[in-house]
């Protein structure tokens, strides 16, 4: 009995150690930031585009509405619609932080665009993942907000009375809706390549 109770107790003990060691390792191979903050993205706040360029913008229409995809009415009117919404809960960075209006206008010329979340984030001088989080709170807030008076109400023959026609004219079976000006890469089906060419 006694030499299971020490076999046991010197098991546990040299787990123990390697855990020690292990942890000890781990820590000494971690690696040590040598920034707190990115030494470009630390300039948004005086190179970033919307202190540049977005105050530009919106006194000249054409360019406005080419980044954007609206002009400045409904993009004000979708900012007073949502400002409470991108309001930050907490103030924790009063400083330098990300504004409901520059929030808004780095979700609509990331959509507008269609470009990767990496040339918005360099140009506005935010990090990717704050691209990312910005654009979901973004549409979240304008589906919340504005969902209701925008989109038709949720009845079962109007969809499936949609999805009908579209599939009638144009050969897409259950799709309920369209939006212009933007080019969607297909793979068109086989012996059908002259149906699915782009003309743009």
């Amino acid at each position: 009995m006694l030499k299971w109770w020490t076999a046991a107790a010197t098991a546990s003990a040299s787990a123990g150690l390697v855990a020690a060691l292990v942890y000890r390792l781990r820590k000494r191979n971690r690696k040590v930031r040598t920034m707190r903050v990115n030494p470009y993205l630390a300039e948004r706040s005086t190179k970033g585009r919307f202190v540049t360029a977005f105050d530009d913008m919106t006194s000249y229409s054409p360019v406005f509405k080419e980044n954007f995809h609206m002009d400045i009415t409904n993009f004000e009117y979708i900012l007073k619609k949502i400002y409470f919404r991108l309001q930050p809960k907490r103030n924790t960075r009063p400083y330098d932080g990300i504004g409901p209006k520059e929030k808004l206008a780095i979700a609509l010329e990331y959509l507008a665009s269609g470009s990767f979340e990496r040339h918005v984030a360099s140009s506005y001088r935010v990090s990717k993942s704050s691209v990312r989080s910005i654009t979901i709170s973004v549409c979240e807030a304008i589906r919340y907000e504005m969902g209701t008076e925008n989109l038709p109400c949720n009845d079962n023959v109007k969809w499936i009375d949609t999805a009908n026609r579209f599939h009638e004219k144009w050969n897409f079976p259950n799709c309920l809706g369209a939006i212009d000006g933007k080019h969607v890469a297909i793979r068109c089906p086989p012996m059908q390549e002259g149906c699915f060419s782009t003309t743009r």
